[in-house]
């Protein structure tokens, strides 16, 4: 439950913050923001809520992995 409120908070301040992001991204020509906050606020939740088997629960450095592929 922790985890999917996660991912549904995380959608939305990505979602919310994503002009100011794309702005960046047309001075800076950079996507790296982009890129690291999806990771963070979307990808991550999203992988360790619907990823991950009922009752394991992964190191914190372990998921920080899984997302760096």
């Amino acid at each position: 439950v922790i985890g999917a409120a996660g991912f549904v908070l995380g959608t939305g301040i990505f979602v919310a913050t994503s002009p100011f992001m794309l702005i960046n991204l047309a001075y800076t020509g950079s996507a790296e923001g982009i890129r690291g906050a999806g990771k963070r606020l979307v990808v991550t939740p999203f992988l360790y809520t619907f990823t991950r088997g009922t009752g394991d629960y992964p190191g914190y450095m372990e998921e920080l992995e899984l997302v760096r592929e």
